[in-house]
């Protein structure tokens, strides 16, 4: 579960570092960036999020495969027409 959200805060961080390297790119009135917008929203109707099963039976949710191995990852704002959270 700790890596699971490390690697969801990394992945958040590298997505604003990305589209945003010399930190004056665009944000909205209340200063959130575009990783903000979407921070801890996982999946949308067309890209719903999926159930795992583990040892022992426990579940876990996960939308992306990263080296073999599921991971909850937030989807990020795609500024398109009105804007929406998008995987890509």
């Amino acid at each position: 579960m700790g890596a699971d959200t490390m690697t969801d805060d990394i992945m958040h961080e590298l997505s604003e570092t990305v589209t945003d390297p010399d930190l004056n790119a665009w944000y909205t009135q209340s200063g959130a960036e575009n990783a903000d917008l979407c921070n801890y929203v996982y999946e949308t109707p067309a890209t719903p999020i999926l159930i795992g099963q583990g040892s022992g039976g426990a579940t876990f949710h996960y939308n992306v495969t990263l080296s073999g191995r599921p991971v909850p990852d937030s989807l990020l704002w795609k500024n398109s027409g009105a804007g929406f959270c998008a995987t890509q």
